[in-house]
């Protein structure tokens, strides 16, 4: 089911003039793998499914997450903010935003967001729950994890990986796309940080996460086969 045209104008043009969303609470981080072990307690905590056929099959989506870049917006640079949409047709706020997720700081640009755990997650032993977006922040370098599992309808902030944190440990800047791998994220970067401060194509590559603890692992690519760019990928 689709939503009505108009009712797609309208949330449109909410999400691109709106400079005022509400901020969003950081979730202590210590929270992250107490719930991230529950995956394996119970299977209703794993919201994925083996294949595309069991999804189908099963209770459709209720809600929607759209990122809101909000650098354009008139009246001086906001913070980009997450969207949560009512897709649910019996509910009285149906096809409206019921709720914005404002970032810590302006100049993010919310770029391809991916989860912490591929959807097959259900409850398997010492997999990761599938309940954290992880979204990138092109222009920032930093990377948001949010949960959006425990209250999926005003998600909250759970951690932040900073670009300095990133660039001293890695050697990345320009955080372009996330996705999950069976026991890791994987984030391409476009490039990184010279001397001076300055962005610069070399340095381009993968980043590997705990999808766990959230945290920095290392680099995915060997350093003789490093890629040009670092850039939209799959797998």
């Amino acid at each position: 089911m689709s939503l009505p045209s108009e009712r797609v104008k309208q949330l449109i043009s909410s999400i691109g003039t709106m400079c005022s969303p509400n901020v969003g609470t950081l979730r202590s981080p210590d929270a992250t793998g107490a719930l991230a072990q529950a995956c394996c307690a119970s299977k209703t905590l794993g919201s994925g499914f083996g294949l595309p056929l069991e999804a189908m099959k099963n209770e459709r989506e209720k809600l929607l997450y759209i990122p809101a870049v909000l650098k354009a917006c008139s009246g001086g640079d906001q913070p980009d903010y997450l969207a949560t949409v009512d897709l649910d047709p019996s509910s009285a706020t149906f096809s409206q935003v019921i709720h914005r997720l404002q970032m810590p700081e302006p100049g993010d640009e919310l770029h391809h967001m991916g989860w912490n755990a591929c959807a097959s997650c259900r409850g398997q032993p010492g997999r990761p729950v599938h309940g954290f977006l992880v979204a990138p922040g092109v222009l920032s370098g930093n990377i948001y994890f949010i949960d959006v599992h425990s209250e999926p309808k005003p998600p909250c902030l759970s951690k932040v990986l900073h670009a300095a944190e990133l660039a001293e440990k890695v050697g990345v800047a320009l955080p372009h796309t996330s996705h999950c791998l069976p026991d890791e994220l994987l984030v391409s970067f476009m490039g990184s940080r010279n001397g001076d401060g300055g962005l610069e194509a070399e340095g381009a590559g993968f980043v590997r996460l705990d999808p766990r603890t959230l945290e920095v692992l290392g680099r995915w690519e060997s350093a003789d086969k490093a890629p040009r760019f670092g850039y939209d990928f799959w797998y």
